[in-house]
């Protein structure tokens, strides 16, 4: 009787409880299974294509959206960049300043394709600001041609600076005082 049909509902509970649990873990699951399949491996490729023509591909990148935690023996989700070089892998901290600068513009790059290519539209438009003085010569040369090669990219390209062989490496200046 009564009691046969309200184990029975709980039981319907119980699997209904257990549907929704499921679905909440999904829902909290989506932001980072959106980024795994579609922004990731973009911001991944265009980083790295740009890193090729800075860092005359002594540097890499690898984009990880989960991470290990070795005292729970589980994985937490998160963004973790790993980044190669002649050395191996390494945290971006043990990198120089004129490394890190090579790294933190071609995420800005990466980025900057990665919402051109998500909206449908070319990039318009880049600002690249400084931290050239960071550079030694080499490194400067280069930035300026791979600079160079992203201006054909881009229908309004503004790199500014202060140092001198910045300046002289673009046809067209604007300068302020």
């Amino acid at each position: 009787g009564e009691r046969e049909e309200a184990a029975k509902a709980a039981g319907e509970l119980r699997a209904q409880h257990s549907r929704l649990l499921a679905l909440v873990d999904l829902y909290r699951q989506a932001p980072i299974m959106i980024m795994e399949n579609t922004a990731i491996p973009v911001l991944e490729e265009e980083t790295n294509r740009f890193l090729s023509r800075v860092a005359a591909n002594r540097m890499s990148v690898r984009i990880e959206t989960q991470r290990e935690i070795k005292s729970r023996d589980t994985l937490a989700d998160g963004l973790e960049i790993y980044v190669r070089d002649v050395v191996g892998e390494r945290p971006i901290d043990s990198f120089s300043g004129g490394q890190r600068f090579d790294l933190f513009l071609a995420f800005r790059v990466g980025l900057a394709r990665l919402q051109a290519r998500r909206s449908g539209a070319g990039g318009e438009c880049l600002v690249v600001d400084e931290g050239w003085g960071s550079q030694d010569a080499g490194s400067l040369q280069e930035m300026v041609e791979a600079l160079k090669e992203m201006q054909k990219d881009y229908p309004l390209f503004i790199a500014i600076s202060h140092v001198e062989a910045m300046k002289e490496a673009f046809e067209n200046h604007l300068l302020v005082s």
